[in-house]
């Protein structure tokens, strides 16, 4: 059976705990004022707004657990020692001291979610299953260790606010219905397909690949649809230069240079229709350069 509250309050003396055991469904707010809450039940969900001034741990691997807000205030504790994975349905901020686990934090709210907060955010696996118009905004930075999947809805960064991937992190590659609108980071050596679109337009999806290094770098990746700058300025091999959109790619840390790969969905939005002599180019700080003298190679449809 499950064990049904409406409103929660947790108010431990010190360290002291309460542990929560077999199904428990919280239909208003869950608050844990001080002391520690244990998460051993086998399902959790909170309806309404889960608010941690104390310590709050998972430490059960079975079950579902399922949030809507939830924020941690200064001073507070969020321990995922039983790494498990948990559904956020509403917005995650973060003041206090956050322990994700390697368990999936999946944020799957039908309305605009928002990550933030004071304090550091590094997820193992991240999801984005948001079925909103607008998605998920990251407001303070964000690292990941493990596995990034875009499932529906776009992932909004900004270059303070930015995400990061760390070194043996992957992704999907996103869709048209799911990518990162914003800059994004991958540190490692191998090959990353970075899924980086424009939403703020006419809300496309174009990813960047990088090839395998033999050191570690850190590439920093975005889209625009917007008309770069300086067209007319061209080295002696190149006609001309897209009016409609701009990758950026910049090399954070690191010495490797790597191949890169760019991606279009339809041809004629990219203004593309000649394969035999597209090119990737790039501003050299003076005029935009044929990136590989030549040496690039097109696949894929020109038309459509």
């Amino acid at each position: 059976g499950t064990t049904t509250f409406f409103d929660l309050i947790v108010a431990k003396i010190g360290n002291s705990s309460v542990t929560f055991s077999g199904n428990t469904n919280l239909q208003n707010n869950f608050y844990v004022t001080s002391g520690n809450a244990v998460l051993s039940s086998f399902d959790f969900s909170v309806n309404g707004n889960t608010t941690v001034s104390g310590g709050l741990d998972f430490n059960n691997t079975v079950g579902i657990k399922t949030f809507n807000n939830i924020t941690l205030n200064t001073g507070s504790t969020w321990s995922n020692s039983g790494n498990e994975d948990i559904t956020i349905n509403g917005n995650f901020l973060s003041n206090g001291t956050f322990t994700s686990g390697s368990g999936t934090y999946t944020f799957s709210g039908t309305i605009p979610q928002t990550i933030g907060g004071t304090s550091s955010i590094t997820y193992n696996n991240l999801t984005i299953n948001n079925s909103s118009l607008t998605g998920v905004d990251i407001n303070t930075p964000v690292d990941l260790n493990g596995t990034l999947t875009l499932t529906d809805g776009i992932l909004k960064t900004t270059p303070e606010n930015i995400l990061t991937m760390n070194n043996g992190s992957s992704s999907t590659s996103g869709s048209a219905g799911s990518y990162v609108n914003g800059p994004m980071q991958k540190t490692g050596t191998s090959a990353f397909i970075f899924p980086i679109g424009d939403y703020n337009n006419s809300k496309r999806w174009r990813p960047l690949g990088i090839g395998s290094s033999a050191s570690v770098n850190t590439f920093k990746a975005g889209y625009r649809e917007q008309v770069p700058s300086n067209r007319s300025t061209l080295d002696g091999t190149l006609k001309t230069v897209s009016s409609i959109e701009v990758w950026r790619l910049e090399k954070v840390s690191g010495t490797s240079n790597v191949p890169v790969t760019l991606f279009w969905e339809k041809a004629d939005e990219s203004g593309i229709d000649d394969c035999a002599n597209l090119r990737i180019a790039y501003w050299d700080g003076s005029q935009w350069a044929n990136t590989f003298d030549g040496n690039s190679t097109t696949s894929g449809l020109c038309t459509g």
